[in-house]
């Protein structure tokens, strides 16, 4: 069977009239109600103990006599609707399975998304001028404005239409056949990619990646807390609102996931006051535009690197296999072990929570994969601070946060940059040890190319790689030809946005 992988293409949404426009909130209108109405069911079997008998297929024939006497429900796509009565049983069950889930909602006004899996007939059609747009029974047609190419021999997967304000925001899956990978214990050219706070990214190609600050937004997120906050202190003065303990369905404490009991805000008239919904939809606009700009960031560097090192013909993709969870812990500890310096590591767990290693890592692996690349996580302790030439391990050879000086063969060089380097050079050695070859071995062969003539020379290395700054092989190197060890001072350093 062909391996095959799934991708998202993202378009912004335009429809022709305001009519248009409130067909669709009709339609998100009862799809959220038919989502509370399943999901009253569940709870309802839950409370009189019978949920083994009650599942969706019972539900979707409730729907069908349900279409039969009400037109307003009739005029949606069917398909549209089973896919709510799914989602909502599936939710339920992980939730049922899983204590830490959270109890499934209603959806007073949250219900923003129009969900289509496996799409029937043609949704994608072009115009006269090969602009795409998107005809789904019982919604009017949206108009794609995208920067990527929709695939004209082929229709979606699945289609999500998102609906936020007036912006209508489309989103296609597409199934794309893989090329052919090289087999990892062949590679031979590798790019190690170090992920870091000052800089967000460091190859051992050159490339250097520095993620956009936003000061400002930062700085209107840190007020649109202050003000939040403000309000709820207000509101707890006066005795409008509360805090009180989060309650499971058996009436035990709720827990977060780090054991701490959970709290929510309670209103003594029933629904929030004005100035807090205003307070938290401003947060909540400033926030998902900053995720939105970071995450656009992390895509557009992503692929540069993947197409850059397609280029060039790379076959192996070596990352660092870092554990953010570990690494984000707290610093607070306890009342008998308070801990030590809990400000500054809470700034530097944002910080890294910020630069999301783990998303970038994932958009790394598949979409080297999408290139025919290989990739491998490797064990990341002390790249940064071992000689890339030498293999000689100081702390002190990183004198500084980007500058590394090696205290055995003076080697200089970028601080991520050198550790990019290493973490190649592991990557290599992962794959060949699965052959059966050790260092020495990998060494011998080296030498044993270098006497034969091969295509060395005086001043080059094995494959016509520049040679290494110091005679002195690295410890660590396993690769059956030497990484281009580039000047740091010519690296390619650009920053999007």
């Amino acid at each position: 069977m062909q391996n095959c992988q799934v991708r998202a293409m993202k378009a912004q949404g335009r429809v022709n009239s305001p009519a248009a426009l409130r067909r669709l909130e009709q339609v998100l209108n009862q799809l959220r109600e038919l989502h509370d109405a399943c999901l009253y069911q569940w709870r309802l079997a839950e409370n009189n103990h019978e949920p083994k008998w009650f599942d969706a297929n019972r539900q979707q024939k409730e729907l069908t006599l349900m279409r039969a006497h009400s037109p307003e429900h009739d005029n949606v796509l069917r398909r549209l609707q089973d896919n709510v009565i799914r989602h909502t049983a599936a939710r339920w069950n992980k939730y049922l399975k899983d204590e830490n889930t959270g109890r499934p909602r209603y959806k007073t006004g949250r219900f923003r998304t129009i969900a289509l899996d496996s799409p029937q007939g043609r949704v994608i059609r072009f115009t006269a001028t090969g602009k795409p747009v998107l005809h789904i029974n019982s919604l009017p047609a949206i108009r794609l404005l995208t920067s990527q190419q929709i695939p004209s021999d082929r229709q979606p997967r699945a289609v999500r239409i998102t609906l936020k304000g007036r912006m209508i925001h489309v989103r296609l899956s597409y199934q794309f056949e893989l090329p052919e990978r090289l087999e990892p214990t062949l590679a031979t050219s590798p790019v190690g990619v170090d992920l870091g706070i000052a800089l967000s990214m460091a190859t051992s190609t050159g490339q250097t990646f520095r993620s956009p600050k936003q000061a400002y937004l930062q700085t209107q997120e840190r007020k649109a807390r202050r003000k939040l906050s403000k309000v709820i202190a207000a509101a707890m003065a006066t005795g409008t609102a509360g805090f009180r303990a989060a309650l499971d369905a058996d009436g035990r404490q709720r827990l977060t996931k780090k054991g701490r009991p959970m709290r929510q805000l309670v209103w003594s008239s029933g629904k929030p006051t004005k100035s807090y919904l205003k307070a938290r939809r401003r947060l909540s606009a400033i926030t998902e535009r900053l995720a939105l700009l970071r995450r656009e960031f992390r895509h557009r560097v992503t692929t540069s690197l993947i197409e850059k090192a397609a280029a060039e013909g790379r076959d192996l993709l070596a990352m660092e296999n870092l554990q953010v969870k570990n690494m984000t812990a707290s610093a607070r500890g306890t009342v008998e072990k308070p801990g030590r310096n809990v400000r500054a590591k809470s700034g530097l767990n944002r910080a890294i929570l910020q630069e999301a290693w783990g998303e970038t890592l994932t958009m790394l692996e598949y979409k080297a994969e999408r290139a025919g690349i290989a990739s491998v996580r490797v064990y990341a302790q002390a790249t940064s601070i071992t000689c890339s030439c030498c293999g000689h391990r100081d702390p002190k050879s990183r004198t500084s946060q980007s500058r590394f000086k090696c205290t055995a063969c003076d080697y200089q060089a970028n601080a991520d940059f050198n550790a990019s380097l290493n973490i190649a050079d592991r990557g290599m050695l992962y794959f060949q040890k699965r052959k059966g070859l050790s260092i020495e071995d990998l060494r011998q062969a080296r030498r044993d190319e270098s006497h034969s003539g091969g295509t060395e020379g005086p001043e080059t290395g094995p494959a016509g790689h520049p040679a290494s700054q110091t005679s002195q092989e690295s410890p660590i190197n396993a690769s059956a030809s030497v990484l281009t060890r580039r000047d740091p001072a010519q690296a390619e350093s650009f920053a999007i946005f």
